[in-house]
């Protein structure tokens, strides 16, 4: 009983149900040879095949391979045994053709997603600019104005958490700095009055 396989079936079926033109199917028999291949016969198995995927078909009955070719286009690799031979069949679409346009979308959601990022980090710093940056520079003026000798009050809102607090401890010290320059100044015209004398 002699059985015979056309791989050119798979070729012509592929075609009208409208298939990636990239899908190749190669029948190799037991030892390693090309019996058949769609759409183009012959050629060398290891010119046609990665050396991993030719290594594999000597040992497993089936399986499933991303790899790339021997010309270095990715391809998506599938095998299977011919029942009763020891021939197999293999199949095989650029992977590009199946997932390309997954990995373009995915390529750009990365890319929208690092653009929102960058817009988050954006508004961080705008937000600490005016959020915190804004009281530090206030809270620095009235230093620098107690270091003149003058005596300010900071005017903090209580929403502004943990810098109305610290407004609050601003002010008392400004406000007991000032008791203590009047208390200094009066004990040195009290001085100046006995002196006088």
């Amino acid at each position: 009983l002699v059985v015979a396989l056309d791989p050119s079936w798979l070729g012509d079926a592929s075609s009208r149900a409208g298939l990636a033109p990239s899908l190749e199917s190669i029948v190799v028999d037991r030892f390693g040879h090309i019996v058949d291949a769609q759409p183009t016969p012959g050629g060398d198995v290891a010119k046609r095949l990665p050396h991993s995927l030719v290594s594999r078909l000597s040992i497993e009955s089936e399986g499933v391979s991303i790899e790339p070719d021997p010309l270095g286009v990715a391809r998506i690799y599938t095998f299977r045994q011919i029942p009763s031979t020891g021939a197999k069949l293999v199949m095989d679409l650029a992977r590009d053709d199946v997932v390309g346009a997954e990995d373009r979308a995915y390529s750009q959601t990365l890319l929208l997603l690092a653009a929102v990022a960058g817009l988050a980090v954006m508004l961080a710093a705008v937000g600490a600019e005016y959020v915190i940056f804004r009281w530090i520079d206030l809270l620095t003026n009235a230093a620098n104005r107690i270091g003149n000798g003058d005596s300010p009050k900071l005017e903090v809102p209580r929403s502004a958490g943990e810098f109305s607090i610290l407004a609050q401890a601003f002010n008392l010290m400004s406000a007991r700095l000032k008791s203590r320059q009047q208390a200094l100044a009066d004990s040195e015209a009290r001085f100046r009055d006995i002196a006088e004398v």
